[in-house]
């Protein structure tokens, strides 16, 4: 019974250390890494853009993570400068669409590598008080920029490396991805970038567990300055092809015959590419900030009090012939 009191003072007390430590939270760099999805939104997008936007929050068996670290440099109590780094990928399919998509007939895919890195100013980061007390909850926002390398791949062959014959009727696809439509040709004999830069916008939530460590809930929109994200830039297609699979990645169902892209906005920029990395993650902070050291100031009066005298009575003992 001692045992478990001596347990649970221990326990207390160190409770009561890491709520003292929470209200000084005053480090001043924080190092973590984050797993999610990455989102999409380009010319194999659906039209329904919220489901669009949603999926990156579900999970999907088949679907592979995206993986992401990050530093922080605090500047001051409510802005912060972060670096981040990522990798993952999506994929994209026209045979996702509703069959009554007049897109559906198009049979394009593509499956799009992602590796970037961009640096952003974070704002309201430390920003942990709510009515003047310490919260729990710490929302912010950044912006920036950076550079993404991608690499695309198409679903164009069969397990027995055949075309897949979209002429015929229905088609189930085996979600391989086997040939790199990167740079293939399928509508130019001239090659794109594919280390682009793009900038990038965000919103996160921080959710503290200590002084030190907090889970991080986010997602960081990527607006690219490329078109090519998943192959497809231009509506039109190409007078003839170099090979057989340039010619089916480019044009994989001749039953369809409108357009190659979907870019019909009117604001030309607005056809690029945007792709996005929603993610839960750890943070570590450490790095105590320094403070200026303001020493105390002892004040002087100019009045000196006079000095006082004391008479002291004598006290001889008689010793002998003397006295002490």
């Amino acid at each position: 019974m001692f045992n478990t009191y001596k347990y649970i003072a221990v326990i207390g007390m160190l409770c009561s250390s890491i709520a003292l430590f929470a209200q000084q939270d005053d480090h001043g760099w924080r190092v973590g890494g984050s797993i999610g999805y990455l989102g999409y939104h380009g010319d194999l997008s659906t039209n329904k853009f919220l489901k669009e936007a949603l999926s990156q929050f579900g999970y999907e068996k088949d679907r592979e993570f995206t993986y992401g670290v990050s530093l922080e440099r605090k500047l001051t109590p409510g802005i912060s400068l972060g670096f981040n780094a990522s990798k993952g990928s999506f994929i994209a399919n026209d045979l996702d669409r509703d069959k009554t998509d007049s897109l559906f007939l198009r049979s394009l895919n593509a499956k799009t590598d992602i590796r970037d890195i961009n640096g952003s100013l974070i704002f309201k980061a430390d920003n942990d008080k709510l009515l003047g007390k310490k919260f729990f909850l710490a929302p912010y926002f950044f912006v920036g920029g950076g550079l993404t390398d991608f690499k695309v791949s198409g679903n164009l062959r069969d397990a027995n490396n055949n075309f897949y014959n979209y002429a015929g009727g229905s088609v189930t696809q085996d979600d391989t991805y086997e040939t790199d439509l990167t740079n293939i040709g399928t509508e130019s004999s001239a090659n794109y970038a594919t280390i682009v830069p793009h900038v990038n916008t965000g919103v996160g939530l921080r959710l503290r567990l200590c002084h030190w460590l907090g889970i991080h809930f986010q997602t960081d929109l990527r607006y690219t300055f490329s078109d090519h994200l998943d192959d497809i830039s231009t509506d039109g297609y190409r007078d003839s092809y170099s090979n057989e699979t340039q010619a089916f990645a480019a044009q994989p169902n001749p039953n369809y015959t409108g357009a190659r892209a979907s870019n019909d906005n009117k604001f030309g920029w607005l056809n690029n590419d945007f792709y996005a990395y929603t993610s839960v993650g750890l943070r570590v902070s450490f790095g105590r900030k320094k403070h200026e050291f303001i020493p105390p100031v002892f004040y002087a009066s100019s009045d000196v009090s006079p000095s006082k005298t004391k008479d002291v009575v004598r006290t001889d003992i008689p010793v002998g012939n003397g006295f002490v």
